[in-house]
């Protein structure tokens, strides 16, 4: 075997030569393309090997499951295009909005009002038990009101499209909803609370006087025989404010003796002054979450229908009892906004037709072995042009310049022997 190895030839010459300095070239050439054969394969092994390549995976119709855990582990590399890319809110997110109790209580509702509304016209104008069912009529309408206005914009946004060329992975649409939300309720608030603010500006540069009489009083005067009426403002009634030079005039709302007008009890929080509006939203609603205080007002209502009012209830609410019906009115009534993403709906809607994400990876073994096998026959072929073009030329000179070397050397050599003798 060892023999054998050592007369291994793989270039031999064509016809084969019986020189011993050719055939020796040729085992020397034998010899060097082994080895660069060798060294070359296993460096371009360690190549192929340590090479990082990035590999790209398609997944058709892939489902949300898969997709889910596909964003898990891709998150920055994965793309997955939606076959539809605008979708109506309306499939994405859910809203309901929970209203401060008070519009859902029995206090603005028609059983309440009727139950208020007093025919005394004996009363004391300012008395509580004549204008409060202004003021309840006041939060009724507000209720509705705000109510109607959501419901409107909440139409508008439902209709509205989420536009995405590529799928929206489940947390960053609960981002863009929860921002897109927080600045439509803001939206909201501001374009309510602006027309109110222009319905009540109005209501008072152009001097519209209250049914109730709260603003001004009417007065006849007999002018030469001729009866004439006037309407004239209120002043320093209500804390010695004055109804022509102020709209927001106000004082505490009370149950007055009939005989004598003198206070028999003061509702708390409750305030009524030149505009039944104003007074409203300057009111807290203080005495509806008060038991003793309802039983005080309905002692005093001339009804023959026994109700036992329920007051609001105090820890079903996040807004204070003295918090201003204005402070109230601010948020739109709402005592809270609840929305839900469907993400479910969301997917169907998008209906991604692939999913593709790259991964860094090393070469796997089959792939090493497959390239390297594609490899080695191009370096073969390389080195046998290379030993048969430079190695053997290189040899042979080599061997020539000795043999011209060797004769000269074997001259010199007699001479001196001849003359030695």
């Amino acid at each position: 075997m060892i023999e054998l190895i050592r007369n291994l030839n793989l270039f031999p010459a064509v016809p084969p030569s019986t020189d011993s300095d050719t055939l020796r070239n040729e085992r020397i050439a034998t010899k060097l393309f082994i080895i660069l054969l060798i060294l070359g394969t296993f460096i371009l092994s360690l190549y192929t090997y340590f090479t990082i390549v990035i590999k790209t995976v398609h997944v058709k119709n892939p489902t949300v499951e898969q997709y889910t855990q596909l964003y898990s582990q891709y998150s920055q590399k994965l793309t997955c295009p939606c076959s539809k890319v605008s979708i109506k809110y309306e499939k994405i997110i859910n809203v309901t909005v929970t209203f401060h109790q008070v519009c859902t209580s029995d206090f603005i509702s028609e059983l309440w009002l009727k139950y208020m509304k007093s025919t005394a016209i004996t009363l004391y104008f300012a008395d509580f038990r004549r204008f409060s069912i202004y003021t309840f009529q006041t939060l009724q309408i507000l209720c509705r009101l705000v109510n109607k206005t959501i419901s409107a914009n909440l139409d508008d946004f439902y209709s509205d499209q989420y536009i995405s060329t590529s799928t929206t992975p489940q947390n960053l649409l609960r981002i863009q909803i929860d921002s897109l939300f927080a600045r439509l309720i803001i939206s909201m608030e501001n374009s309510f609370l602006q027309t109110f603010q222009l319905i009540r500006s109005t209501t008072y540069q152009n001097v519209l006087t209250s049914a109730a009489l709260t603003d001004h009083y009417h007065t006849d005067v007999d002018l030469l025989g001729i009866p004439l009426s006037f309407i004239v403002a209120r002043s320093n009634i209500w804390s010695n404010c004055d109804c022509a030079v102020k709209a927001t005039c106000i004082q505490s709302a009370a149950i007055y003796n009939i005989t004598n007008n003198r206070v028999l009890y003061t509702v708390s929080g409750m305030y009524i002054g030149c505009y039944l509006i104003e007074a409203t939203l300057q009111s807290t609603l203080e005495c509806l979450y008060n038991k003793t205080c309802l039983d005080m007002i309905t002692s005093h209502v001339t009804r023959s229908l026994a109700i036992d009012w329920i007051p609001l209830n105090s820890s079903q609410s996040q807004n204070l009892a003295n918090e201003t019906i204005q402070a109230i009115l601010d948020q739109l009534m709402v005592q809270k906004w609840n929305w839900s993403i469907n993400y479910d709906s969301y997917y169907t809607e998008c209906q991604p037709y692939e999913c593709m994400y790259t991964y860094e990876s090393r070469n796997d073994a089959i792939y090493i072995v497959t390239t390297i096998i594609g490899l080695v026959g191009g370096l073969t072929t390389a080195l046998n042009l290379g030993i048969l073009k430079i190695a053997l030329p290189i040899l042979k000179y080599t061997q020539r310049k000795k043999r011209r070397i060797i004769p000269i050397m074997s001259f010199q050599t007699n001479e001196a022997s001849k003359w030695a003798c």
